[in-house]
């Protein structure tokens, strides 16, 4: 294990974007550890004050008091020898640009949390080929837990979320709504 400190202002453009934008941080730790035959075995990330926007000092899109990421592989003795990637994510004062015009909602999120579990091999096909060959062997999407704090609304829900055969998502979601 070891650490990668990504603090400070970068700015990233790519494939995904013709418009560059720029995140900063106070503190951005990446911990990735490698198993013994050196493949990624668990990715970390902590954050505290961390904005996106646009590049050259635009105002910021969004904004992170604080959180943290985590991507593990579950041991597949427990899971059916299937593979299954576990990401948990919770993140506490979170802020996306026009909240405020949500009304009566707070004009940030207090916290979110989830954990979800990505099961099924994904190969490094192309993206249309791998996702077909994930669903074909049963390739689901399991929400284990959502929770947002966002007052005076609160919300707990969990589901499963699959590909048919059109490669256009399906599932089944449980939540809880109070506020």
């Amino acid at each position: 294990r070891f650490t990668v400190d990504l603090a400070g202002s970068h700015t990233l453009s790519g494939a995904w974007s013709d418009l560059p934008f720029t995140i900063t941080a106070d503190r951005a730790d990446l911990q990735p550890a490698l198993s013994l035959d050196g493949q990624i075995d668990t990715f970390d990330v902590n954050i505290n004050k961390l904005s996106v926007g646009g590049a050259n000092d635009a105002p910021s899109l969004a904004a992170i008091e604080s959180g943290a990421l985590s991507i593990h592989q579950v041991d597949p003795a427990k899971s059916n020898d299937a593979p299954i990637w576990r990401l948990s994510f919770n993140a506490a004062k979170a802020s996306v640009i026009g909240m405020e015009h949500f009304g009566v909602l707070a004009p940030a999120i207090e916290t979110i949390r989830f954990t979800l579990d990505l099961v099924g091999a994904l190969n490094a096909n192309p993206l249309l080929t791998a996702l077909a060959a994930w669903r074909e062997g049963g390739g689901t999407v399991e929400l284990r837990e959502l929770a947002l704090d966002w007052p005076p609304l609160s919300v707990a829900a969990s589901g499963t979320l699959a590909l048919d055969e059109n490669l256009q998502p399906i599932g089944a979601l449980s939540a809880k709504f109070q506020g």
